[in-house]
């Protein structure tokens, strides 16, 4: 059956409120736009409604209120409008305290459908549809906005960029509109959820709760946690660990077994992970969280009969865990869409309203087109722009018009660390060479004494960028990781020409988690690799994010120039300006 609107003019507006706000536009399938209000508002993880995204939006597709047909609001549940984070949040709720408190005497309770229907109700019982509604008209938005399900926006974040035409969508997170997970059949015609994770199940909170148990922020250093987890091995911790957890093969989803939420759970957690440092704590909780996700999304893939995979949710941030669901013997291929937290929701929804109003064309679009080839989806500036915030700024540069790419090649090969700027801003959490730190791969040292001048914690390991035609002599399993490390979402076992050669990308476990790059997605950076490569053997260099410790990546030039001068870095590319000193150094300390 076909859609309400000719395929050539439909164009749909997806919103997210909440934590990694965002907007998103979609024309008949393909993205014009996609960015989250954190890179505009400095405010890592921002909460609240995403002004700022939305304005840069119009301003830079040149769309007009008037033009959008449609809006999709990712959610069925009340948004945070506030800037609260991580355990603070749940026990500023009333409702969740309460949850939690529930939960040490009747947590079996909470993994009913009963349950799950009486929270989902009451989550929309306090949606206040007309407050959001102000909000939007006050942009002269005047058409319908459509409230798409939480977990069913992840879904189709996944199934609308990975390119595949039938396959399983997972999806796994603390939390949203009643659950945190769920399992979906994909194919052109529909999209259809098989089961669902409880909240009182929820893999994402498992991560959380040890995530403050280390003395991290839950919403920001979940990562670090896996990265500590290389570093100190302990049976004896992950044996007291996984007494508590589990999963089903029935339902498909992640078991906490002491059926605790909150307060309790992390009081527990606490108590039986005494005897234990944080690194063997890490190590414990990796080793749980892969068992047992593993566990369930294998009897997923199994009984389902789909061997493609596609994950969304903030817990598949987890490089390792990806990589161990991606070389399960019975997945063929994955993908993780690239803003897998609550950040990618907007485009998720947008996807979502677009198959349910015009399934045909939709159909047709996710058979021959929906492959995301790129993440360069946010705003750029041109070289106009760029030159008068250099000089307005008093900063000394040089502009090659031709031979820019040995330039730079030429300053990595003599150890310079290189800030690189160019091009549309990267959507998601990860800097895939467009705001990207630059710096050669043969030193170890490098994790230590550029960890701490960008004030970040030094057993982060870096990230490392390659050409595709030779990721193959640096990885190993790329027949089943490759989609996925072409964003940075998988690790990659390394060869040991990698660990000889670029160990300065390669963590103390032997894996690395890369970009292979292709050089129709960014040619200029693709140039760089193959001249540092002729000069030095190996196209491979670090990709680290370009910002300051705690800081969203950069937006704009001025963002970058900041973060040049207070990250003590050599040099910065932006387009093909080259700035290696300031005059006005003290403007941005």
């Amino acid at each position: 059956m076909r859609g309400k609107h000719n395929k050539r003019n439909m164009l749909i507006l997806g919103v997210f409120i909440g934590k990694d706000s965002g907007v998103a536009l979609i024309e008949n399938g393909f993205i014009r736009y996609a960015a989250n209000e954190e890179r505009f508002s400095r405010n890592k993880m921002h909460t609240g409604f995403p002004h700022l995204a939305l304005r840069n939006m119009f301003a830079y597709t040149g769309v007009s209120p008037q033009n959008v047909q449609r809006i999709a609001f990712g959610g069925l549940s009340q948004p945070s409008e506030v800037e609260t984070v991580g355990y603070a949040e749940g026990e500023i709720d009333p409702f969740r305290k309460k949850m939690g408190l529930v939960s040490r005497y009747l947590g079996g309770l909470m993994e009913t459908d009963f349950a799950y229907r009486l929270f989902l109700a009451f989550q929309r019982i306090r949606l206040d549809k007309s407050g959001i509604e102000a909000q939007l008209r006050s942009y002269d938005l005047s058409v319908p906005i459509h409230f798409i399900d939480h977990h069913l926006a992840h879904a189709y974040s996944a199934y609308f960029s990975a390119g595949f035409s039938n396959c399983l969508l997972y999806t796994s997170d603390g939390g949203g509109d009643g659950c945190s997970g769920g399992v979906y059949v994909a194919s052109p015609a529909k999209v259809e959820r098989i089961a669902y994770t409880p909240r009182i199940h929820s893999a994402g909170n498992f991560w959380m709760y040890i995530t403050i148990l280390l003395g991290m922020d839950p919403w920001k250093h979940g990562g670090k946690v896996t990265g500590l987890a290389a570093y100190e091995p302990c049976r004896e911790a992950y044996e007291t660990l996984r007494k508590f957890y589990s999963f089903s093969s029935g339902r498909f989803h992640f078991i906490n077994k002491n059926r605790l939420f909150l307060s309790p759970a992390i009081e527990h957690l606490r108590e039986i992970m005494k005897p234990y440092n944080p690194a063997q704590i890490a190590y414990a909780a990796q080793k749980v969280l892969e068992e047992n996700m593993v566990g369930a999304v294998r009897a997923a893939v199994k009984k389902l009969g789909q061997n493609q995979l596609a994950l969304a949710g903030g817990t598949f941030g987890n490089v390792r865990l990806n990589q161990a669901l991606f070389t399960l013997p019975e997945v063929q291929d994955g993908f993780v869409h690239p803003n897998m937290g609550d950040g990618g929701i907007a485009l998720g929804a947008a996807y979502a309203l677009w198959h349910q109003e015009c399934t045909a064309e939709a159909a047709d679009w996710v058979q021959n087109s929906s492959r995301m080839e790129n993440a360069y989806l946010g705003p750029h500036f041109t070289e106009d722009e760029i030159c008068a915030i250099l000089e307005g700024e008093g900063f000394i540069y040089d502009y090659y018009e031709n031979d820019l790419a040995n330039v730079v090649a030429a300053e990595l090969s003599a150890d310079k660390v290189v800030a690189y700027f160019a091009g549309r801003m990267e959507y998601g959490p990860r800097a895939l060479g467009h705001r990207s730190i630059l710096y050669g791969a043969k030193e170890p040292a490098v994790n230590d004494w550029l960890n701490k001048r960008l004030k970040r914690s030094e057993y982060m390991p870096f990230a490392p960028v390659v050409t595709e035609e030779t990721a193959h002599l640096y990885f190993n399993g790329l027949n089943q990781l490759g989609r996925a490390a072409r964003f940075m979402t998988v690790t990659c076992d390394c060869t040991p020409l990698m660990k000889q050669r670029c160990p300065a990308a390669v963590h103390v476990d032997g894996t690395a988690r890369p970009q292979i790059l292709e050089k129709k997605e960014n040619p200029g950076l693709y140039a760089i690799l193959e001249a540092y490569g002729a000069l030095t053997g190996d196209p491979v260099v670090v990709n680290t994010s370009f910002n300051m410790h705690e800081e969203p990546i950069v937006h704009s030039p001025v963002d970058a120039l900041r973060a040049f001068t207070q990250g003590n870095l050599d040099v910065l590319v932006m387009e093909r300006f080259v700035i290696r000193k300031s005059r006005n150094e003290n403007r941005f300390n």
